[in-house]
């Protein structure tokens, strides 16, 4: 699926979530159909800071026993849509995170985390 396009007929995302820390800022949107997760996806936009295509992005949901989780070291931080996981999976009530550590050249990476229920 690539950034804005549904790979499902009737999918939509839940609202946008974000955090900020250090000039960076972590988005995360979820599509789904009904309780049907189909995508996690993120953004990252790195403001004035310098830094390379390194953030660590991790993604839990509670909602599911046992919980899922989808992480890469790599996160890019071009402020476009990249979608960390594209496996589907129902989930019931719970919470979420995603946790951000931005990769910033010569300094102490910042990090921020986004917990929601959905």
């Amino acid at each position: 699926m690539s950034a804005g396009q549904a790979a499902h007929a009737a999918e939509s995302f839940w609202p946008t979530k974000s955090c900020t820390k250090g000039g960076f800022t972590g988005y995360v949107r979820v599509a789904h159909v009904g309780t049907m997760v189909t995508a996690v996806q993120y953004k990252i936009f790195k403001g004035s800071n310098s830094g390379g295509n390194n953030a660590n992005v991790d993604w839990v949901d509670g909602g599911i026993a046992p919980s899922k989780h989808f992480s890469t070291d790599s996160g890019i931080q071009d402020n476009a849509w990249h979608t960390l996981s594209n496996v589907d999976y129902y989930r019931g009530s719970g919470g979420t995170s995603m946790k951000f550590v931005f990769d910033k050249s010569g300094a102490t990476d910042p990090s921020c985390t986004i917990t929601s229920v959905l």
